[in-house]
């Protein structure tokens, strides 16, 4: 397997769709913390109380980040976050130990498989992400210029995250 450069393409190819989603969700929640006082009825005490303690770190990890997004339980999906985190780190921390050293047997396809799974599931949180940023834009759209410039094709997302919301989960039933 180490000769395998499809495995290792769709391991990188999973890290990447790893840093979208970690690069969306700082850019919410600092967003968010910014302009918390216009949030009354999205945020709540609880994110303005932990925000204090998030500014303060240097480099806030997803777990951080996602820790940060709990607090505002209407508009935060907190099992598919839980999901999303496990998985992440396994990405990170884990994979060569979990998929790729203790297998003697289908390692390429476990680890592609595990990938593709993970992609998916990054590419589903963006899309939530990026609606949730769209419904902040309805209102703030001058100071959400810095996060991207291609904002007004994410009316499709925007939808997507109006639907998770009303199921309560990032999956289609």
């Amino acid at each position: 397997m180490a000769n395998d450069s499809s495995v290792y393409a769709r391991i990188g190819m999973a890290l990447v769709s790893a840093q979208r989603v970690e690069y969306l969700t700082r850019s919410l929640v600092t967003f968010l913390i910014d302009f918390n006082s216009d949030f009354k009825y999205i945020t709540t005490e609880d994110f303005l109380d932990e925000s204090r303690k998030f500014i303060k770190l240097k480099k806030p990890t997803l777990g951080n980040i996602f820790n940060q997004l709990q607090t505002t339980p209407k508009l935060v999906l907190t099992d598919d976050l839980d999901t999303y985190l496990t998985k992440r780190n396994i990405l990170v921390h884990h994979l060569w130990k979990d998929y790729m050293f203790e297998r003697t047997s289908g390692q390429a396809e476990a680890v592609t498989e595990f990938c593709n799974e993970f992609g998916k599931l990054s590419d589903n949180l963006e899309k939530f992400y990026k609606g949730f940023i769209y419904f902040l834009k309805l209102r703030y759209k001058p100071s959400l210029e810095t996060i991207d410039t291609d904002k007004d094709i994410w009316a499709n997302e925007f939808e997507y995250f109006l639907q998770a919301i009303t199921r309560k989960s990032l999956f289609t039933e």
